[in-house]
Formats: structure tokens, sequence, C-alpha cells
């Protein structure tokens, strides 16, 4: 009867010890609480379309990646990207039917509400969020 307090506080103690190991994985992702990774779809016009679009905020450095994919009826034209109704830059699709934006200056603010979208001379949407 009297190993019983000893079995608790044992118990006790590995509990305290298994929360600090579940708990110590948060604070390692901290780090990157500003990164979004967001997915762009085909429109109605192409609905093969696929993109996405990764936004880091780093110590005060910033960066916008956008790629663009299977738009192949597009090839040789240039895209424009718009991030909450503001052009910020063109993308050039390949002959595979691809392309990417990376900006690394003048990059805007982009939160995971932010409007992304690319877009034919035209004006025809062709992925966004």
């Amino acid at each position: 009867m009297k190993n019983k307090p000893f079995l608790g506080r044992l118990l006790v103690a590995i509990l305290a010890v298994s929360t600090v190991e579940i708990s110590t994985p948060a604070v390692v992702h901290a780090a990157n609480a500003n990164d979004l990774l967001i997915t762009l779809k085909g429109s109605v016009q192409f609905p093969r379309a696929t993109g996405k679009a990764k936004y880091q905020n780093r110590n005060r450095q910033q960066e916008l990646q956008v790629e663009v994919e299977n738009v192949s009826a597009l090839k040789g034209q240039r895209v424009a990207v718009y991030v909450d109704q503001v052009q910020v830059g063109i993308i050039s699709i390949s002959t595979l039917g691809k392309g990417s934006l990376s900006l690394r200056t003048a990059v805007p603010a982009v939160t995971s509400t932010s409007s992304i979208k690319v877009v034919t001379a035209s004006g025809v949407v062709i992925v966004s969020n």
C-alpha cells in the first residue's frame, strides 16, 4: 500500500515529460508562420490549368513566386499576374505550357485572404484562388 503514492508521482512525471516532448515541434515551426502556399485553380475557360503562389516573409525579406501549368494553348504568350487587383508581373508561357514569376523586390504583401490571379492579355482569367 505504501507504493501507491510513489506510482502516482511516477505517472505524473512520465506525463509531464511526454507533454514537453509533444509540444516542442510546434516551437520549431514558428519561424515559418509568415509563409503561405496558395493553390490556384483553372477557370472555366482553362479548366485543366493549375498553379500555385508561394509567399515568404522572413526577417523583412519578402519573396513571391507564382507558377502556372497546363496552358499549352497559350505557349509563347505573355500573361499577367495580379495580387489584389494590382498587376505585379508578367509570365512568359513556355512551349511546354507553363511559366513562373519570382519577385524579390517590390513584393506586395500577401495574406491568406489575398486575391491572386493570372490572366491573358485580353483579360481572361487562367487561374485564381
